[in-house]
């Protein structure tokens, strides 16, 4: 079964992640971006779900210690927020392996984003 890690510092939100994913994935969570980080580079999921704004370490800063190593460089990531994308900070990279949803998620566009993601990642390992 696939992995997939959600990260986010709200326990409710991992929930209902690890509810909805968990049907058809196995989930890892982590509730800061330094865990994110760690835990990435021990399980490689196939797919991250980040928030933007975490303790310890942001989304955005453990976003590029995934971008800088070789082993989790290739993971892709859904950025999460309850705030609209053009007022995050740093801003999200626009990449082919990266989306973003801002909170609440509409499930349907999640599902159809993470197939679009690990078809990407399928076709450009």
């Amino acid at each position: 079964m696939a992995k997939k890690l959600v990260a986010d510092d709200d326990a409710t939100f991992i929930s209902l992640m690890s509810d909805y994913l968990g049907q058809h994935y196995r989930v890892l969570t982590a509730f800061n971006g330094h865990e994110m980080a760690q835990l990435a580079a021990q399980e490689k999921p196939a797919l991250i779900i980040l928030d933007i704004s975490m303790p310890e370490t942001s989304g955005a800063s453990a976003y590029q210690l995934l971008r800088w190593d070789p082993g989790t460089s290739s993971i892709p990531v859904i950025f999460v927020s309850s705030h609209p994308r053009n007022k995050v900070k740093p801003p999200i990279p626009s990449e082919p392996h990266t989306r973003y949803f801002q909170k609440p998620i509409d499930f349907a566009e999640l599902t159809q984003a993470i197939k679009e993601l690990l078809s990407v990642r399928t076709e450009n390992p």
